[in-house]
């Protein structure tokens, strides 16, 4: 899946692991919903995801645990 970015600067694609095929905790939903509500309302930005994906490019589908743990991560940096 690729996700597509537009901002004033210009715009951003990035490839991105879809997870359609595991579940998904209740945790996690929970946790990516508090992160769109924060990208819905302008008080976080997706650029926080990208700049981790520029960094650590896991050559793996990360597993519940690491995408909760990831979120959480977020959410506090947002």
């Amino acid at each position: 899946m690729t996700v597509v970015l537009t901002t004033p600067d210009g715009t951003l694609r990035t490839p991105v692991y879809s997870s359609a095929t595991v579940a998904y905790s209740p945790r996690e939903v929970d946790l990516s919903r508090q992160l769109i509500s924060r990208f819905t309302a302008g008080t976080a930005t997706p650029a926080l995801m990208t700049e981790w994906w520029e960094q650590r490019r896991p050559a793996e589908v990360l597993r519940s645990r690491e995408r909760e743990e990831l979120l959480a991560f977020w959410l506090a940096r947002a």
